[in-house]
């Protein structure tokens, strides 16, 4: 993980990324940071994609991930 940003209501995982496009195998090494520290908020960012960066958040809880 590159980031953990500190937050009073739980600790956030920012994963950064410079590849083309964001696949399964980015998503799973994220949701496993997630598992492995039960900090509720994942952000995974790809600078890769010119011109806009590509988002996405994940939210942990009772062991289920959700995008939102």
């Amino acid at each position: 993980m590159d980031m953990v940003v500190i937050m009073p209501r739980g600790n956030v995982i920012i994963e950064c990324k410079s590849i083309k496009a964001i696949t399964n195998k980015e998503q799973f090494q994220t949701f496993g940071y997630l598992r492995g520290t039960s900090f509720p908020i994942a952000i995974l960012v790809n600078f890769g994609t010119w011109p806009k960066a590509q988002i996405e958040r994940y939210y942990y809880h009772d062991d289920i991930i959700r995008a939102f």
